[in-house]
This record gives C-alpha cells, structure tokens and sequence, in this order.
C-alpha cells in the first residue's frame, strides 16, 4: 500500500484494491476475468506485486492473476463489486470474472 498526500492534513491510502476498483469502475457493464484484470492493470502497486512474487520465487512463476482473483473476491464479500463465472480468453476455462455495479 502507498500513502500519497493531496493536501497538507489530508492522507490517503493507494492500493492494488483501489487500482482494480478504479479499472473496473472505468469500464462499466462489462465483466473482466483476474487474469484480464491483470493483462490491463498497470500500476505501481501491481508492479510491486509482479515483482515481489518473482523475487521470492525466482524458480517458479506464480501467476499474479491468483492474487487479483482474492482481491476481487474479498471486494464481493464486502459488496463493492459483483461476480459472474465466464470463460477466460487467456486461459480458456471458466472463471470468475467480476464488474462495477
């Protein structure tokens, strides 16, 4: 999470939640995999997390569109966005895919 300042008394908190809020927000009525969210997500947070997940497995990829799918399902839970399952065009099976009301 990254802290920025807008005004002198007013601090206000950035993360990857906000990001993919925001791209959702931004692209209304339509229904964005994880693995779509991160094709089209590009912010510092996410490229903090594209950097920490090689960094502490240089062996192995871990896909990063698992940690967007836990964001956007905890961003469900609390009723900020909604979920469908569709099939994805990366990875051409089914999958949650999830849009701004």
């Amino acid at each position: 999470m990254k802290i920025y300042t807008s005004d002198e008394n007013k601090l206000e908190f950035h993360s990857l939640a906000d990001d993919i809020r925001q791209f959702l927000i931004s692209n209304p009525n339509k229904f964005f995999t994880p693995a779509e969210i991160s094709e089209n997500i590009n912010s510092i947070p996410y490229s903090n997390l594209k950097s920490a997940l090689s960094f502490a497995n240089a062996e192995k990829e871990i896909d990063p569109s698992k940690h967007i799918d836990s964001i956007c399902s905890y961003l469900e839970k609390k009723h900020l966005i909604k979920k469908i399952m569709k099939i994805c065009p990366y990875k051409g099976i089914p999958s949650n895919a999830f849009s701004n009301f």
